[in-house]
């Protein structure tokens, strides 16, 4: 990650190339306010003024795919498991033990909590996606590919900061909701 060097007395900022961030040089960008141009330093001066270094710390969600109730005999699943590995996406099979885990542990790969909870939840199968991004194309790669294979998932998702909160019954018993109300039925 690189740096982004503040000046304290103008409404100007430079950027570091993150292998001089940690030194607090080589900016590679100096931007004043008014106008845009590019000079290399060697050190965090800024327009004859110091600057105050701070490092972006930018946290990106794992990259992995849950499967519920859609073991590794399944239809297709070798070719969801060729899509995933093509993507770079980690496949993560969850089950019954798994229903009480937040959403956002699972996907990080967290051990799961010592009981599950008692929960009735539909054995529709179900694709929950975790870090893959639709602006650059990368998610829909990855669902096309899915699609491309066969398998039998009807309920797919994307987690969302809000579902990464949730356990994994309560994101299950959502999606089916959802899918029975738009008229999926069940299969």
């Amino acid at each position: 990650l690189g740096a982004l060097a503040l000046c304290g007395r103008c409404p100007c900022f430079a950027l570091l190339h993150p292998s001089q961030a940690a030194r607090g040089s080589a900016a590679l960008f100096e931007i004043p306010f008014d106008r845009f141009f590019v000079r290399r330093r060697r050190t965090a001066r800024f327009l004859q003024h110091e600057v105050t270094v701070m490092k972006a710390h930018i946290h990106r969600e794992p990259r992995c795919a849950l499967l519920w109730n859609f073991p590794a005999g399944s239809p297709g699943y070798d070719a969801v498991e060729r899509a995933a590995r093509a993507c770079r996406v980690a496949l993560r099979p969850v089950d019954n033990g798994a229903l009480g885990a937040l959403v956002g542990d699972l996907c990080a790969g967290k051990p799961l909590p010592p009981a599950a909870p008692l929960a009735a939840v539909p054995d529709r199968p179900a694709l929950i996606v975790s870090g893959l991004s639709h602006q650059n194309g990368e998610l829909n790669r990855f669902l096309d590919m899915v699609s491309a294979s066969g398998a039998a998932l009807p309920l797919r998702a994307m987690v969302t900061p809000t579902s990464k909160g949730w356990t994994l019954a309560q994101l299950l018993l959502e999606l089916n909701q959802e899918h029975d109300a738009v008229g999926g039925g069940s299969l």
